[in-house]
């Protein structure tokens, strides 16, 4: 209620222009006409890569450090963090591209194993 007090107050006695019309909000933004997208999480995605770079784990597959960065946001099974890489950050990997990098991975698991 005090905010509305003194917008009347700046209005009627001051010639300053006011930032908040008494319009409707929504012709600023016609959202009627708007739709919402949807949000990407590039900045996590970003640093996550970096710091993984940092830690000397750069020349791993894009797609081995991306499904890296996808489970520390989200642990899922590596085909459903396929999808969930796509919806969070708008990286693209296929099914054929993971399967072909199978083999690549397995030994870098292999390797964990020991």
């Amino acid at each position: 209620m005090r905010g509305k007090i003194e917008h009347f107050k700046i209005k009627t006695h001051s010639s300053q222009l006011s930032l908040f019309p008494d319009e409707n909000p929504n012709k600023l933004l016609h959202l009627n006409y708007c739709t919402f997208l949807g949000v990407r999480y590039n900045f996590f995605n970003n640093h996550i890569n970096n710091l993984l770079n940092k830690i000397g784990l750069d020349d791993l597959p894009v797609l081995l450090k991306d499904l890296v960065t996808i489970r520390i946001l989200e642990p899922a099974s590596k085909l459903r963090s396929l999808e969930l890489m796509e919806h969070y950050f708008g990286i693209s990997h296929s099914r054929k591209t993971y399967y072909k990098n199978c083999s690549k991975m397995d030994c870098i698991k292999g390797f964990n194993r020991k």
